[in-house]
């Protein structure tokens, strides 16, 4: 058997295990999906699927970060929202029955943090995020 023959014999399964698992990373975990609306008070909450608030327009371009809630830093998963103001992310199944940290934050509004355990696939998680300039909501200049 010649050293070519042989090299490529043995890189062939290494190469299909490594294509299962990065393959199977993309897919893998809990699938995480919400919305970011302008409200008066910061709020993170999980809201059935149905939920009409849903349905309003949200705040694009906000960062929703989920951490272990445990006080590290350490992201678990990441996105940013869509024009819409909806996002989607996953969290690894591990997580499924933590109470999670989930942060909102963006250029045109405050941050926003609260802790929730990751929905079942019929609800949603509904953040609620302060303008950074109060007018937007109404308020008065203080």
């Amino acid at each position: 058997m010649t050293t070519r023959a042989f090299t490529l014999r043995a890189a062939t399964p290494i190469c299909a295990i490594a294509a299962m698992t990065l393959g199977g990373c993309a897919t893998s975990g809990h699938a995480v999906n919400g919305r970011v609306l302008t409200g008066r008070a910061s709020v993170v909450t999980v809201v059935p699927e149905d939920d009409a608030r849903l349905d309003a327009p949200g705040v694009a371009d906000v960062t929703i970060r989920i951490t272990r809630g445990d006080g590290t830093t350490t992201s678990l998963a990441e996105t940013v929202t869509g024009p819409d103001g909806s996002f989607r992310l996953r969290v690894d199944d591990r997580y499924l029955y933590s109470r999670l940290e989930l942060v909102a934050q963006g250029p045109t509004v405050l941050t926003c943090r609260g802790s929730l355990y990751p929905p079942t696939d019929d609800r949603r998680v509904l953040v609620l995020v302060e303008p950074a300039e109060p007018e937007q909501v109404g308020e008065r200049a203080r």
